[in-house]
Order: structure tokens, then sequence, then C-alpha cells
């Protein structure tokens, strides 16, 4: 293996990092979905999901539709979810969110993403609720940060089946860390929304990724780095 060669090798192997293979990308488009449709059961969402998000034109972060949870007609706890199995590696959790500035809302409604796995239930949830605040945990949850009302907000949710920890990011920027699984698997990621009064969510460019692992594929770009480097000389 010639210079040339490593050195091309060592800087794919860098590149790699960045790359991601996307398991489930959702926008809630037309063809696929028509307006007032509940999600549960079709294209892909697990029959077993809630009923409440239904397809809305209202508001949308990519192109013209959203999934929109409205407590009206379903207050309480609801879930909807794509079923992904995966048992190594890191996860990667997204879905933007739309929340409606609420006069008096309770602090005990909220908007997020809920990583669940068969092993051990919950991984991690990531929460907007409706007074602004952001909350991540899993068996407690803590303050984390907070969140604009009547705007978009990217939610990420990644979780390292190896260390076992879990990480939350909105818009871009970590807000939480170090929250600790025990979990094995990673089964989905669920759209969750819980309400007591009749306040209204969208959810939008739902999606799941798995992340390779950058300490793994830096260290073995680096070695081949190294290698061109000595060749060199």
């Amino acid at each position: 293996m010639n210079i040339k060669t490593i050195a091309v090798l060592a800087a794919g192997l860098a590149a790699m990092s960045a790359n991601a293979v996307v398991l489930v990308n959702e926008g809630f488009e037309s063809p696929t979905w028509t307006l007032g449709q509940d999600i549960a059961g079709l294209n892909g969402f697990d029959a077993a999901s809630d009923t409440g998000y239904t397809i809305d034109n209202t508001h949308a972060k990519s192109g013209t539709q959203s999934a929109m949870f409205d407590t009206a007609p379903a207050a309480g706890s609801n879930w909807a979810w794509k079923n992904t199995l995966v048992t190594s590696g890191i996860v990667s959790a997204k879905a933007s969110v739309y929340i409606e500035s609420i006069s008096g809302a309770t602090i005990f409604s909220y908007f997020g993403l809920d990583l669940y796995s068969s092993s051990v239930s919950r991984l991690a949830l990531l929460q907007v609720k409706a007074d602004g605040t952001v909350w991540f945990g899993n068996a407690t949850l803590t303050q984390v940060g907070t969140a604009g009302l009547n705007q978009w907000n990217d939610l990420e949710v990644r979780a390292n089946l190896t260390t076992k920890v879990a990480t939350a990011y909105v818009n871009g920027s970590a807000v939480g860390s170090g929250v600790s699984f025990t979990a094995t698997n990673f089964n989905d990621a669920d759209m969750v929304s819980r309400a007591t009064g009749f306040e209204r969510g969208w959810y939008d460019d739902y999606k799941i990724e798995t992340v390779p692992e950058p300490m793994t594929i830096s260290a073995m770009a680096l070695g081949l780095a190294a290698i061109a480097r000595k060749r060199r000389k």
C-alpha cells in the first residue's frame, strides 16, 4: 500500500465519523399522508400507537405538513412511534417540535421524545413543557434549559449502547449529558405528549439514525495517517 493510498483511506475514515445510517426519516408529507389522518398504524407507525396525532398543515418545519397532537380529544399521555431495533453503537433520535404559547399552561403538559427499550423500558426522555422549560432524564427528570414557544425547536437524544449513556441536544446544543441506563437494545423513539388541558403541539422531521462511534473511527484514521507520515521519512 503506497503513501497516497494510505492518506486517502485515512481521510475517508475521518469523514465517516460525520456519516449516519438513517433508519427512519418521516416528514409527514403528501401524497404519503393526507390532511386529517390519524397516524396510528399507518405508513410504518405501530398500530399500538395512541390516537391524537393527526396530519396538519398549519405549522411545518419543512415541507407543508406535520403531525399535530391536540389534547382536546386526546388528553393524558400519548405515544406514537416506528419500531426500529438497534443492539449496538450509538442511536440518534430526532424531531422538531412546535408548541403554542399557552396562557396559564400547567407545567405537567409536555411534548418530546421518549426512547424505549424492551430490556428496561425507558432509556431517556427529553421533553419541552408548556411553560418552555426543557427536562431530561429517565427515572428522574431534571430541568436542563429552556426552549422558545411559538417556534420550532430541534430535539435530539443520542443513546450510546456501548457506554450506556444518553445525551440531549436542543437546537444543536448539548443541554444534558451523563444520563445512564442499563438497556441492551433500542426499540423505538416515541413522539410523546402529555397534557391536562387543551394544549397543542406539532412534530416534524422525525428521524432515527445510527451514528458511527467517533473515537474508534478517529483512532483508525490517526493510525493510517501515522503510517503515511512514517513512510514519507
